[in-house]
């Protein structure tokens, strides 16, 4: 999961520094390294995998289940940081295709 992890942020945060720690202790850091480090520590795997499928509900539901924790810097700074990198930007492939089949899926689960 780490692989995929590091690519999909990668892909969102070309400006600043976020420095992520995963569950099993793994540590990388994606930006262009400039402003001020934004740290962040994923309790589980399966938060990641949450924040890869569902990125625009996850952030907010794994912060509230504390399942993932900003460690240096502030939720405020966190939310800087992705809002000035996505700007209008669409989420990235995975998490569009996901999107794109819950929506397809709807009505047979309601």
């Amino acid at each position: 999961m780490l692989p995929v992890l590091r690519a999909f942020l990668e892909r969102i945060v070309r400006k600043g520094t976020l420095e992520v720690e995963t569950a099993s202790r793994s540590r990388f850091i994606v930006g262009d390294g400039s402003g001020e480090r934004v740290a962040v520590r994923l309790a589980d795997s399966g938060a990641a995998r949450q924040l890869i499928l569902r990125p625009e509900l996850a952030l907010g539901e794994l912060y509230v289940d504390s399942r993932i924790v900003v460690t240096q810097g502030s939720v405020c700074d966190l939310l800087m940081l992705l809002g000035s990198n996505l700007g209008c930007r669409s989420a990235p492939g995975i998490a569009r295709a996901y999107n794109r089949l819950r929506v397809a899926l709807r009505p047979q689960h309601q």
